[in-house]
């Protein structure tokens, strides 16, 4: 600071001492009257004025904030333990499960009634759902939420038992690579919040805590805020801000935007690398702090240059002049990690603001040495654009190699086709009809040609065409229930290859074949005769390997990696979820691919195929992603067409079916998913599964829907199949936390949970006896899916089916247990309690659409939906009613009321199907 500065400061500082001491409305008068000739001593000194104000009520902590007594207190399904912190915005408690169900800490933060303005609950509702769309490896998560007896609103998040990041890099001595490294994934969390148009205003290392095993967690979006345009648009203005981390324009008072997080994170970098933030502003008062985070220079000049580079880049005083995202910073930080130091590395990224003239002529000066020399690509703006947007249920989309032409299939029933659509001019055009869906259209490796399939319910015809050319057969299968699976039936490979999904014969399960160019056709993969089989298939692009789909179950998904030509797969993911549809990334290093890991929605997930643990979100992609098709970007990174689909799935109640007059009628409904609903024993309230909560829970209400409760706030991924016990007080379920699932008792009346099982094995679809006494799971834990038992209060299991099942309902006399086996076997067959000889029942019913009464098995048929019962004694099944079915389709879940007069399904609502692009997806 030269002597021109230091005296500017000491008249700021003088008049602002007498005007602080003012009331807030002399001020204003005061000022004009002491600097009339000085405007912008006015300005610069009420800019203070205001900081202070706001700074000086951040810092409070009324007693009242406190919660008194708050060890042993119960918040939901937690009780406090103790207090671990406090800031101006929240008091932090750690607490535990308080209802036995299992181990967890967890923090809960309780959140000040000031920072949510005059309706505290209604701001606090919207924040929670903003803080349950953030589920990122390295965002804490939310559990649970609430307002406490005094009406502050709290927060249940993981609690996060280690330091903060330069604490952790300090401790474990890092290099300056490890730390860049432990950093990087903080850029990729506040990528992701600020795909999801959120920004969080508070970074700082007490915000970025690392676990045990050194994973940073970015925690505490207590101030955090939605705008609606990830980089601009929707700026709210900060009410608090740490001085020390805060950007300028929060020091200022102006509108904040997703480039204060990335000043705030080049911040908390220095401070990681240098042992200090590069503006140093601790042991000042709010208003010095403020003053110099506005007007002083950042001190970078111990780190090296690539890097001072970036971070000063970062922590430029005009948001307008950092770099455009997080993902543009964190590319800069891989850079300098791939490529160090190096002369022309610094000449493409060390564009500071005072380096200027000097660069420039050693531009011009390089440039015919430089000319012809591949440079860094420079980062560019991630786009999500819709592709189809109309009423149309549009499926499965293929990307051509160059980028510019997108293949899909229209669902709509009467316009079924593949079609194509050009990216540059956005003209669609109709290639090829249809005679069922799940065609699955792809683009051959040169760009020429397109192969997609014909599915019938005994043959399948793999057709090539080129556009503007008729089809032409070039492989046919022939078998049964080809058009009841989703499978992707057929995809290229690189060197001209089809791989195809078959099996040999009715009872084997699925596998990949590979049909050279006028060749015979070969098994690829060979899943074991208790699995469901391999469904889906993606050739890397370089020819080497094959990424397919195993499902242990219908269910229960994994990927797996082969050499092309076969081999001993090697096993990718352990989530055993649903997957639909994956690709690889032009280098095929990656697998980019559609899941429901988490959470009641699909997500597009990466996952390298060497040298990462667990998959990435991708940041940008809509809620409900499946089938990317991924090529490299015409504009950079990475090109993404996906399928976006809105599914409102709700339950249906159908009295006296084939009556005349008789229709369904919708229960409860809802814009989210509900399925798997039960009938309470005197058939007078309904429990069901729903994800209208943000979480999929189990739900009850009465018959007609009102009484509306929630029963279960396990927050997990999986909470599904409830069933009630005999004497209707308690419904047992399925839930998961983590990656396996385990079944579940929760009082009716209480809503107290207790665990019944504990394996490392998946366990689900619990159905108690006649009696009460026992509860029936199916369980993989023997190696195959199969029905156990165990005593309904707990304790050791046993094995019932041994020939494979999926779930099971005790007839009402409880002599026999009914079962049915995961797909593709249908039918229902009959054991002893105890186990014994199995016999088959019935023909042709699909798991989860079938119920038992006295008379005998009531069930709905797929993909004709209708309503049918076989009486026990006969094996000619009658046709109740026909269920239309206009959009989407039924799902799992059947109920059928004791009486044996109402049944119970959930069935789609409303359907939206559409393609999306998402372009500029950076490359790692």
């Amino acid at each position: 600071m030269d002597d021109g500065e230091r005296r500017r400061w000491a008249d700021i500082k003088a008049v602002f001492d007498q005007a602080a001491e003012l009331a807030p409305e002399d001020r204003r008068r005061y000022l004009e009257q002491r600097c009339a000739s000085d405007r912008g001593l006015i300005d610069e000194v009420s800019c203070l004025l205001d900081v202070s104000d706001r700074a000086g009520d951040f810092l409070e902590r009324p007693a009242s904030e406190s919660l008194a007594g708050a060890p042993g207190q119960v918040l939901g399904n937690y009780r406090v333990v103790s207090e671990i912190g406090w800031g101006g915005s929240a008091v932090v408690y750690l607490a535990e499960r308080a209802d036995g169900l299992f181990q967890k800490r967890v923090a809960i933060k309780i959140l000040r009634t000031g920072v949510f303005g005059d309706d505290p609950r209604r701001r606090f509702q919207r924040e929670r759902q903003m803080l349950a769309e953030l589920d990122h490896p390295n965002i804490v998560r939310l559990w649970d939420g609430g307002v406490t007896a005094d009406g502050r609103p709290y927060l249940v998040e993981d609690y996060v038992d280690g330091p903060p990041v330069t604490e952790y890099a300090r401790s474990q001595e890092l290099s300056l690579t490890e730390r860049v490294n432990l950093f990087l994934p903080v850029c990729d969390a506040v990528e992701f919040a600020h795909g999801k148009g959120i920004v969080h205003r508070d970074i700082k290392p007490e915000n970025i805590l690392t676990t045990a095993g050194g994973m940073p967690k970015l925690v505490d979006f207590g101030i955090a805020r939605l705008c609606t345009n990830p980089i601009d648009a929707g700026r709210t203005a900060a009410p608090m801000w740490t001085p020390a981390y805060g950007a300028p324009e929060q020091a200022r008072g102006d509108e904040v935007t997703p480039r204060s997080d990335i000043y705030s994170l080049a911040m908390v970098l220095s401070e990681l690398l240098l042992g200090r933030p590069a503006v140093d502003v601790r042991g000042m008062d709010p208003v010095a702090a403020a003053q110099a985070v506005c007007h002083r220079q950042p001190e970078l000049s111990r780190l090296p240059p690539g890097l001072a580079a970036a971070i000063g880049k970062a922590l430029r005083k005009q948001p307008g002049d950092r770099h455009a995202s997080v993902a543009e910073l964190a590319g800069e930080l891989r850079a300098w990690l791939e490529h160090g130091d190096s002369w022309r590395h610094r000449l493409a990224r060390y564009r500071t603001p005072f380096a200027g003239v000097t660069l420039a002529a050693v531009a011009i000066a390089g440039l015919f040495w430089l000319s012809g020399r591949a440079r860094p690509a420079p980062a560019v703006e991630l786009l999500s654009l819709p592709v189809t947007a109309d009423p149309d249920i549009e499926g499965v989309p293929s990307v051509s190699p160059d980028g510019r032409r997108v293949l899909y299939e229209v669902r709509t029933y009467g316009r079924r086709a593949v079609w194509m659509k050009d990216l540059d001019s956005g003209q669609a055009r109709r290639l090829a009809p249809l005679a069922a869906p799940n065609s699955f259209p792809s683009w051959s490796p040169d760009g020429t040609s397109i192969l997609f399939s014909r599915v019938d319910h005994d043959r399948l015809d793999l057709l090539v065409m080129r556009p503007g050319e008729g089809p032409r057969l070039v492989h046919r299968l022939h078998g049964t229930h080809f058009s009841s699976v989703n499978a992707r039936w057929a995809v290229w490979a690189a060197d001209g290859s089809i791989l195809y999904v078959d099996r040999k014969g009715e009872q084997a399960p699925w596998a990949i074949f590979r049909l050279p160019p006028g060749g015979v056709p070969f098994q690829v993969t060979f899943p074991a005769s208790n699995q469901f089989g391999d469904l889906q298939a993606a050739p890397s692009p370089d020819g080497r390997w094959t990424v397919f789909a195993r499902y242990s179950s219908g269910t229960e998904v994994d990927l797996y990696l082969i050499p092309a030509e076969g081999g001993e797969p090697r096993r990718l993911t352990w989530d055993s979820t649903y997957v639909d549809g994956m690709a690889w990334t032009p280098d095929s290093r990656e697998i980019i691919y559609g899941a429901r890991r988490s959470g009641p929605v699909w997500t597009l997930w990466r996952l390298k195929i060497a040298g990462q643990e667990r998959p990435e979100r991708i940041a940008g992609a809509e809620p409900n992603a499946s089938w990317p098709s991924v090529v490299s970007s015409p504009r950079g990174g990475l090109r993404i067409a996906y399928h976006h689909e809105n599914d409102h799935v709700n339950i249906r109640r159908w009295d006296d079916p084939g009556r005349a007059g008789s229709s369904p009628v919708w229960v409860a409904p809802s814009t989210r998913f509900d399925s798997t609903p039960q009938y309470s024993p005197d058939g007078k309230r309904i429990a069901f599964a729903s994800s209208r909560s943000g979480f999929r829970e189990i739900w009850v209400c009465e018959e007609d829907g009102s009484g509306l409760r929630q029963l279960t706030h396990t927050n997990g991924p999986y909470t599904d199949a409830p069933r009630w016990s005999p004497d209707g007080r308690r419904i047992a379920f399925s839930s998961a936390e983590g990656d396996n699932r385990d079944v579940f008792i929760v009082d009716a009346a209480s809503r107290v949970v207790r665990r019944l099982t504990n394996e490392p094995t998946n366990e689900g679809r619990p159905a108690f006896s006649a009696d009460g006494r026992w509860l029936y799971y199916r369980s993989n834990r023997s190696g195959s899916e199969q029905i156990w038992k165990m005593p309904s209060e707990g304790g050791e299991s046993r094995q019932v089916t041994r020939g494979g099942a999926w779930e099971s309902i005790e007839s009402p006399d409880g002599r026999y247990l009914y079962f049915a086996k995961p797909r593709p076997t249908l039918g229902i067959w009959r054991v002893a309690p105890d186990g014994g000889s199995e016999e088959q029942v019935a023909e042709g019913v699909r798991e989860g659409l079938w119920g038992v009464t006295r008379e005998g098995i009531s069930y709905i048929t797929v993909p004709s939906w209708e309503l049918r019962r076989v009486r026990f004694g006969s094996t000619q099944p009658e046709i109740l009613a026909r269920i239309a079915v206009p959009v989407g389709g039924i799902y799992s879940g059947f109920s059928v009321r004791a009486d044996g007069r109402s049944y119970l399904f959930p069935q789609t609502a409303e359907l939206i199907s559409d393609i999306m692009l998402l372009d500029g997806v950076p490359l790692r």
